[in-house]
């Protein structure tokens, strides 16, 4: 796999098109390179924010992760940019909106859209974790679409290079926490293919499986894998779903002795995918994506600001 190296770079080269959404820390904005025309997504963040110690360590954990990788189902970091006011972190755009927002506008997805999307989080999270990097907050809302309506996982801030056996901090969203996690026994990559369940459970069905009103229910539901699966799952899902909610690490699937990854890509769920093909773009999305892109006629020639 092929290590990023950062480019640094000006905000002279870039042009600013317009706002195309708010992070925790700062705007996100459409720009251009001026020498190449190609559209990318700028990560505004503010230096005043990073003052604060947490979010320092947020913010930098982030940039390095992404200095760290580059793979067509991520967002990665194509140049760094800083001034005496911002850090600008550069990135591939899309524009298609994301899973989540997916879900909510479609209730639910049919089997098939949701295994196209769930093959591609396979081959993003066989990525991340050949690189040594677990995730940690896998969820829909962290699953862009491009305008050609391929993901792109986002928001780096909580993933981590794991250099030992276990990691302890309990980080993620609720619903997504693997039960090792909650319990604090420690945990290793096996907790992201736990995630990875909870969104194929919530691709097909608009809701995660272990869904409670309070958190002490949900966490409950969680660490004794209470849920149950509608009666128009078929077999395989179920059977997948089962193999990936398992309690003991060791047994299960993403993270299985011996069988890794591989248990997942050659699960009967997945029989139809292609692999190689998927990994080229070379497969029909089940959705494309309704994305202006001609808008460099609005752009002004002002370069990257924050007024």
């Amino acid at each position: 796999m092929e290590k990023k190296k950062i480019k640094f770079s000006s905000r002279k080269e870039f042009k600013f098109v317009t706002e195309i959404g708010r992070g925790s820390y700062g705007r996100v904005a459409l720009v251009i390179k001026r020498d190449s025309g190609r559209y990318y997504a700028a990560k505004f963040i503010s230096r005043k924010v990073l003052r604060r110690k947490e979010i320092k360590k947020y913010v930098m954990n982030e940039r390095n992760i992404m200095y760290s990788i580059r793979f067509t189902f991520t967002v990665y970091l194509e140049y760094f940019i800083q001034d005496s006011m911002n850090l600008y972190f550069i990135l591939p755009v899309a524009l298609g909106g994301n899973l989540d927002s997916l879900i909510k506008n479609n209730g639910k997805l049919t089997e098939n859209s949701a295994k196209f999307y769930a093959a591609q989080i396979v081959l993003a999270l066989e990525y991340l974790h050949y690189m040594s990097i677990i995730y940690r907050d896998l969820k829909p809302g962290n699953i862009l679409l491009d305008h050609f309506g391929f993901i792109k996982l986002t928001d780096f801030g909580f993933s981590k290079i794991l250099k030992v056996d276990r990691t302890y901090t309990m980080c993620g969203t609720a619903e997504y926490l693997a039960p090792e996690i909650i319990l604090g026994h420690g945990y290793n990559l096996a907790a992201d293919w736990w995630s990875f369940g909870v969104v194929i459970y919530e691709l097909c069905t608009g809701n995660t499986p272990f869904y409670a009103r309070f958190k002490p229910q949900l966490f409950n539901r969680i660490t004794t894998v209470d849920y149950y699966c509608p009666n128009y799952f078929t077999d395989s899902i179920q059977m997948l779903l089962w193999n990936i909610f398992q309690l003991d690490i060791e047994r299960r699937f993403g993270t299985r002795i011996g069988h890794g990854v591989q248990d997942i890509k050659d699960h009967d769920w997945f029989s139809k995918i292609h692999w190689l093909l998927l990994a080229n773009r070379r497969i029909d999305p089940p959705y494309l994506p309704v994305v202006n892109l001609h808008i460099s006629s609005q752009c002004p020639s002002t370069s990257l600001s924050m007024e």
